[in-house]
């Protein structure tokens, strides 16, 4: 995994994943300045969402794991990674799910490598969500070692 001192939102080529709730909300942190960016993915989500719910039958817990892109340009995908049922500022409480961290990056993982783009991302989870960054780090490690992708972690906040 190579670190960069860099801010994500400046990626013009890869697929950028970020870690949503599974409540149709994009308010605060790195979602919310990736929403005002691009509001397609916004778009994207949301009607990923309303579709799986009335043609599924789908509850919010039924999300975790899965993964919406949505293109920006030809060069850039923007994957919104479906890690935490729900959200909140409970500082005690961890609304990451460890089990969609999982599936999310070997599900964006493929499709990087099938692209030939590098998989970009923020400490997914470890923010807002209250995650393990310990945890999440041994999880990417172990889908990185599956795959033949650049992984690149963008470690900085604007």
């Amino acid at each position: 995994m190579i670190v960069l001192n860099e801010n994500m939102l400046n990626v013009t080529s890869g697929i950028l994943m970020h870690g949503v709730n599974c409540q149709g909300v994009m308010g605060s942190g790195i979602v919310a300045q990736i929403r005002k960016k691009w509001p397609v993915v916004f778009t994207d989500y949301e009607a990923y969402i309303s579709k799986m719910m009335r043609e599924r039958g789908w509850f919010p817990d039924d999300f975790l794991g899965e993964v919406v892109l949505s293109e920006v340009s030809e060069s850039l995908v923007i994957a919104s990674a479906f890690t935490q049922e729900s959200f909140g500022r409970d500082k005690n409480r961890v609304y990451v799910s460890y089990y969609a961290i999982e599936r999310v990056f070997m599900e964006a993982a493929e499709i990087a490598q099938e692209l030939g783009l590098p998989l970009c991302f923020p400490k997914i989870g470890a923010g807002l969500a209250n995650g393990s960054w310990e945890k999440i780090s041994e999880i990417i490690s172990k889908v990185e070692g599956m795959v033949d992708v650049e992984f690149r972690l963008y470690d900085w906040q604007p």
